[in-house]
């Protein structure tokens, strides 16, 4: 009987956790590179391509994490605990 996590389980979901914290450290890039008022600088453009590149690898990994979930499992509820609803 399964007890925990995977190490693969736990590695996707810190994985992801860690970028869409970078998501919201980059989101000034992005708002200057799609911004009308003026030209974006090299910089910018740099975060808005990041943000992009981590949207897709968080999408991806996601993805991957649900089949993972499907093949592997996940451990049982504790016995003590209620159902949850």
């Amino acid at each position: 009987m399964r007890t925990g996590y995977s190490a693969l389980q736990v590695a996707l979901h810190w994985t992801i956790a860690a970028l869409v914290g970078f998501q919201l450290l980059v989101t000034e890039g992005i708002e200057s590179a799609s911004d009308s008022d003026g030209t974006p600088t090299a910089t910018d453009l740099l975060l808005a391509d990041l943000h992009v590149a981590a949207g897709i690898a968080i999408f991806t990994l996601a993805l991957f994490r649900i089949a993972v979930r499907f093949w592997r499992g996940v451990p049982p509820l504790p016995e003590d605990e209620p159902m949850p609803l």
